[in-house]
């Protein structure tokens, strides 16, 4: 038999409905929001992408840092350069002593310099230097000058005489044009000439206009020439008559 005392103490530790309807209550009003469990690493990726689907999702984008790390190493300096450009100290050099073999480069470096200032001659030396430079090449300048110089007098005596330029239908007899712009302005009238040639071609009258304004005569003209007429208007690019 179950004693009254140990039956009470029974009923007071079996939480009541609005007890656990409160406590319910209480958790879900301070459950952490989706933002928190993602920091957390709880929750993986968007909210809207199933969770079937973002463990997928997930190896993709690990496979797709996997392969740019990869490319990376792959384009990353040598050790020689990053060693070059002060970015690895000399590997041959213990870490430890490292900072004191950086100070005594430091300073050799420095008293190269000052030697290199002391040793730099003065302004008067550089002054003397300078003129006998300049008079040096101001002698060499002078021999080129004169070496083409008689380069260009070789040349304008032994360039043709115009009559021989005409005959080599170089140069146009009476043209008093600038010889480079000789070609240009034949080619540009010679062009001129042949679309008025064309163009009078093309509107000619046919052997019926001729010889309706009694030009020519039905017995004068020869068949084959009234049968070529067509064809020459077709090359010409006329419509036959």
């Amino acid at each position: 038999r179950v004693s009254r005392m140990e039956a009470e103490g029974v009923e007071k530790s079996v939480p009541t409905r609005d007890a656990i309807a409160h406590h319910l209550t209480h958790k879900i009003e301070t459950r952490p929001v989706p933002d928190e469990l993602r920091d957390l690493n709880i929750l993986r990726g968007d909210d809207r992408v199933a969770p079937s689907l973002q463990a997928a999702r997930e190896a993709l984008a690990k496979e797709k840092r996997a392969d740019n790390l990869q490319k990376k190493l792959g384009t990353r300096p040598d050790k020689d350069s990053l060693v070059q450009h002060n970015i690895l100290k000399d590997v041959q050099v213990a870490p430890a002593l490292q900072a004191a073999s950086e100070s005594v480069r430091k300073e050799k470096l420095v008293r190269h310099i000052e030697h290199m200032i002391e040793a730099r001659p003065v302004r008067e030396d550089l002054l003397d230097r300078s003129a006998a430079i300049f008079a040096a090449g101001s002698a060499g300048a002078a021999d080129q000058r004169e070496s083409v110089a008689q380069a260009l007098r070789h040349k304008i005596d032994q360039r043709p005489e115009p009559q021989e330029l005409i005959r080599a239908h170089i140069l146009q007899d009476g043209v008093k044009i600038a010889p480079r712009l000789q070609p240009a302005i034949a080619s540009i009238r010679k062009e001129k000439l042949t679309q008025q040639l064309g163009h009078h071609i093309g509107t000619r009258p046919d052997v019926d206009t001729l010889i309706e304004h009694n030009i020519l005569k039905a017995g004068e003209v020869p068949a084959d020439a009234v049968s070529a007429a067509p064809a020459v208007d077709a090359a010409q690019g006329s419509p036959p008559t």
